[in-house]
């Protein structure tokens, strides 16, 4: 039956289909790290725990040009969980309380801050209390000099590339450390935030629908 999304399915499953890849992000690299969570009363503390946990991560760049062209860079963050992992998935942007919600290009992989740019719903399961949110990833260096694949192969323990954790409920506010401390290949890895959400963090109900659909699409390509 179609739906009002129905178009958004078909337009990503047909962009899938001709680049024999993902309709976007096509091109990446696949990397481990850790998220360090400082506080416990953060969206995401409230959820998997003050701790350090192990993640998955993919750096990719958005509409797949060529070299060291400026492009929407990606972060995908997958915090290992078991069965039940969480995806989380960051774009370049500006800076600044409005600016995380603007998706820009950037020059370099540490040049800029990265936004879920969408508001995710954070529910408190001890109070029941409800807020939108959206969680950035700041660099706190800027050390590599441009925005292609092959400036991550200087990633490695001694060089990671490391990301203040931030929330903007109540203003912007750290919460922990996003560690990057290994980047290899290029993986078939299918990060999903609509599939791999828990249910006290996950994109607010109507985008999620709209990302769902464009999901979908991408996933029928391929």
């Amino acid at each position: 039956m179609a739906t009002p999304l129905t178009p958004v399915t078909a337009g990503f499953r047909r962009l899938a289909q001709l680049r024999h890849a993902r309709g976007f992000h096509p091109d990446g690299r696949v990397g481990r790290g850790l998220l360090v969570v400082s506080d416990p009363d953060s969206a995401i503390g409230r959820v998997v725990g003050a701790a350090d946990h192990p993640v998955t991560v993919r750096l990719s760049r958005g509409v797949g040009l060529p070299g060291r062209l400026a492009d929407f860079l990606g972060l995908a963050v997958r915090i290992e969980r078991g069965e039940e992992p969480i995806d989380l998935l960051f774009t370049t942007t500006g800076d600044g309380r409005w600016g995380r919600r603007l998706i820009l290009p950037s020059t370099r992989w540490t040049a800029r801050s990265f936004s879920t740019v969408m508001p995710y719903a954070a529910d408190d399961p001890q109070t029941g209390e409800h807020e939108h949110t959206l969680i950035a990833l700041t660099p706190t260096e800027d050390s590599l000099p441009d925005a292609s694949l092959e400036a991550l192969d200087h990633v490695d323990a001694e060089h990671p590339l490391t990301f203040a954790v931030e929330e903007s409920h109540g203003g912007w506010h750290s919460v922990g450390r996003l560690i990057v401390h290994e980047v290899g290949a290029d993986a078939s890895l299918p990060f999903d935030p609509m599939l791999h959400a828990d249910p006290h963090l996950h994109p607010v109900r109507f985008l999620s629908g709209v990302r769902e659909a464009a999901y979908r699409g991408s996933r029928r390509g391929r």
